[in-house]
């Protein structure tokens, strides 16, 4: 039996079968996932919480999330497509698994990837390829690869600049699922164009874009991201009002939008995540030959000779 959870993987299933002995081709864990999206969520005292993001209004996200350990000092937080954590904290960048355990500080588990530039970072976010996208304080677009390793400059051996002034006027930056990219302007409106391939400037990107949606979009940006179907989550600044629904360029987000909740301003940092939980499995391989022998030890067996030769009744016998 596998026990529900957001983060079980093959691995998981697999690691600790092969502690005792029994190992399982991953090619033969078929497995139903589930891909909802979760909300992280971490709050003034770096307590970490997870759950189903909201759908409705009704129900607390606060009283439902599971309390998944500690994050602080942190100054971006965010979650990769593939389903792993990013934080800058101080001048440094870490990266590592999705937490999942109350009390535990996510630092412990996770790996340093970038040290004495992420303090240049203004902006944070995510391709749906996986590709890392950050502005900096000076008005800089970089695009590049995840980072993996400490000491190797991300901003200046990684990167591709692709934006060169500017970039920092923006309220918000994210992408769609559909890959292009959509900015919360000073202005109070909402452009979308696909993202620049050769250095631009702000300015001359904007002349690329076009209206995705009305104005007030200032008050939303919050927090700002799309979900897999197309949905756009918001939180809206004054009150932490929360609401998801599609941007349609004659009317107003919220009126079409679903209402979600209140309060959301009370985490300094929100983040979506996909949900990808084995509901059941449905087929194991066993491979004992793959097993490792874990111990070993000399055992006394008792050796019994029965005669039941003549016998028409079936002999019974329990060896301990």
């Amino acid at each position: 039996m596998v026990k529900r959870n957001p983060f079980t993987t093959a691995d998981q299933v697999n690691n600790p079968l092969q502690e005792v002995g029994v190992s399982i081709s991953k090619s033969t864990i078929k497995r139903r996932l589930h891909e909802n999206v979760l909300l992280l969520t971490i709050d003034k005292y770096s307590t970490i919480r997870i759950a189903l993001a909201p759908k409705r209004h009704l129900g607390s996200y606060y009283d439902r999330a599971k309390l998944v350990g500690d994050l602080s000092k942190a100054s971006h937080v965010l979650c990769s497509p593939g389903g792993e954590l990013f934080c800058v904290s101080g001048d440094d960048l870490y990266r590592g698994p999705m937490p999942s355990k109350e009390g535990v500080d996510w630092f412990s588990v996770a790996k340093r990837v970038g040290k004495s530039e992420w303090y240049k970072i203004k902006r944070m976010f995510f391709h749906p390829n996986g590709e890392l996208y950050c502005t900096t304080h000076g008005g800089e677009l970089h695009r590049g690869p995840q980072p993996d390793n400490e000491n190797v400059p991300w901003l200046y051996e990684q990167s591709r600049e692709i934006g060169t002034k500017g970039w920092d006027q923006c309220e918000a930056l994210l992408f769609h699922p559909g890959g292009d990219l959509y900015a919360v302007t000073k202005a109070d409106s909402i452009i979308k164009a696909k993202p620049p391939s050769t250095k631009q400037e702000f300015s001359e990107w904007n002349k690329t874009t076009i209206m995705a949606g009305g104005s007030g979009w200032l008050k939303l940006s919050y927090f700002m991201a799309f979900c897999p179907e197309g949905k756009l989550m918001c939180v809206q600044k004054d009150n932490g009002n929360m609401y998801s629904g599609f941007i349609s360029e004659d009317g107003s987000y919220i009126d079409n939008a679903d209402y979600l909740g209140y309060d959301y301003i009370i985490f300094p940092f929100l983040s979506l995540a996909k949900d990808k939980t084995i509901s059941s499995i449905i087929t194991f391989q066993f491979l004992p030959e793959r097993g490792k022998r874990s111990s070993e030890s000399a055992e006394v067996i008792e050796e019994r000779i029965y005669n039941n030769r003549k016998s028409s009744t079936a002999l019974n016998h329990t060896f301990a």
